[in-house]
């Protein structure tokens, strides 16, 4: 069985930050370990929803930030990756739909995501959930 849960900032131990780790590379080959310090800022200035199994090991992640603009609310969907051992089982679905109503509890009119296009399985999945491509520049500046 699979649970669900937003990670408190003040709870988070060493074998959290390990099993994310874990997961890092899946998402990015450049991907540094993180500190218990570090995955503490994150679930404390975002909403960082993981799964897990039976014996707590974090398999799959999800990151909401929201933030304030002058043109309004709006999420920004980061990092969901799904352990290679869950893939096909509807924890990126769950992840997903587990981000979109802590979004709209917020009032978030509007979510935003990116997504490598060989992300296939990923990408499928945000399309179904009712993600829209959109043509537009991304930009990114290395500081």
């Amino acid at each position: 069985m699979i649970t669900y849960e937003f990670l408190d900032w003040q709870l988070i131990t060493q074998r959290m930050t390990d099993d994310i780790n874990l997961l890092l590379p899946q998402l990015t080959a450049t991907a540094k370990p993180l500190t218990t310090k570090h995955v503490g800022s994150i679930a404390f200035r975002s909403h960082l929803l993981v799964a897990r199994t039976e014996d707590g090991a974090i398999k799959g992640m999800a990151t909401l930030c929201i933030i304030q603009t002058p043109t309004g609310q709006k999420g920004i969907i980061e990092d969901v990756v799904v352990d290679a051992s869950l893939c096909g089982h509807g924890a990126g679905t769950t992840l997903m739909i587990g981000l979109i109503g802590e979004a709209a509890r917020h009032g978030t009119k509007k979510l935003e995501l990116t997504s490598n296009p060989a992300r296939a399985a990923a990408n499928h999945l945000y399309q179904k959930l009712g993600f829209k491509l959109r043509e537009t520049n991304h930009y990114r500046m290395t500081l």
